[in-house]
């Protein structure tokens, strides 16, 4: 049981870690909190709830909130404050339930919500009137039932999708073409990704153009070419020749962008599974096998690289 301690504690995330460690099933905690109407769409903008864990439709059943903490300075001159001189943190449910979350709490629920606290225990004559909270969690049992597996299982999801998504021709070669030969383009849609050539910005209408006419995953991909347009089109295209078992035409890019200087982080690592892919096709097996180690050094955490290489070693045994 945890009450009425942790609005009082300067390291919030510590203070979970700690309770995660002592609790042996079931933690209780009574906290003060700020009001959960503070988590506005407008602090959802500023946030940049950009992450996977917000665009994977199979995650976000899982319900994955956001939340904001205030802060203040607490001395210990009063009566029922902190222990020490320092700053304290004050969160909404839902940034204290995403932080339980974070060290391995699951079923976080709220029994006794903000407004109800209020109307129990507070009256016309109360000298204060907190915003408190009750909250249960459970402690995990099974590593599949922790937020660090949820959201490795989402990263898997999302990183083979996006190595496996071909953009459709009639976007994807117009795109080649005026990347490669300053060809002209014919419609509303590559007029706006072609923008992102000289310029990283895009308005919300053209935005909004974009979303009404591209899946999700068309959609992410295009919006990344706002950073190192060149590379990432011609990367895509090659993803494409490949789609189309021109695999020669493909590692022939590929290859040339290997040796681009300054290449995107993204796009290093992703060429590099690439060419390993194409070697393996041709059988060549200890060439592949050397580019899924540069593709896993450019990024050890790409997990279709991981299941790759384990896939060759077991060719070079075979």
């Amino acid at each position: 049981m945890c009450l009425g301690v942790l609005h009082h504690i300067d390291d919030l995330y510590m203070a979970c870690r700690n309770l995660h460690y002592l609790t042996n099933e079931l933690l209780i905690v009574e906290c003060m909190v700020i009001p959960e109407s503070l988590n506005s769409h407008g602090i959802e903008k500023h946030l940049e709830l950009k992450d996977i864990v917000y665009t994977d439709e199979v995650f976000n059943k899982n319900n994955i909130p956001y939340g904001i903490m205030g802060v203040k300075i607490e001395s210990s001159f009063f009566d029922g404050t902190t222990t020490k001189n320092g700053v304290v943190t004050i969160p909404t449910f839902s940034a204290l339930r995403l932080v339980l979350e974070s060290v391995g709490f699951v079923d976080v629920d709220l029994i006794v919500d903000e407004k109800k606290f209020h109307g129990k225990h507070y009256t016309s004559n109360s000298h204060r009137e907190m915003n408190t909270v009750l909250i249960t969690a459970r402690k995990a049992r099974k590593p599949d039932e922790m937020l660090e597996k949820k959201i490795e299982g989402s990263t898997y999801r999302m990183q083979y999708k996006e190595i496996d998504y071909i953009l459709p021709s009639d976007i994807i070669v117009p795109l080649s073409n005026f990347t490669s030969q300053n060809k002209v383009l014919g419609n509303h849609i590559l007029e706006i990704i072609s923008g992102f050539q000289s310029d990283g910005f895009i308005a919300d209408e053209d935005l909004n153009h974009l979303k009404e006419n591209l899946d999700d995953y068309a959609l992410n991909i295009i919006l990344g070419f706002r950073f190192q347009f060149n590379s990432k089109v011609t990367f895509e295209y090659a993803k494409y020749l490949m789609d189309r078992s021109e695999d020669d035409g493909a590692l022939e890019i590929l290859n040339d962008l290997t040796y681009t200087q300054n290449l995107d982080w993204r796009v290093c690592y992703r060429t590099y599974y690439l060419v390993a892919a194409i070697l393996y096709k041709k059988k060549k097996y200890k060439e592949s096998l050397l580019n899924i180690e540069k593709c896993l050094i450019t990024f050890e955490g790409f997990l279709p690289g991981i299941d790759f290489k384990l896939k060759l070693i077991n060719a070079l045994k075979a």
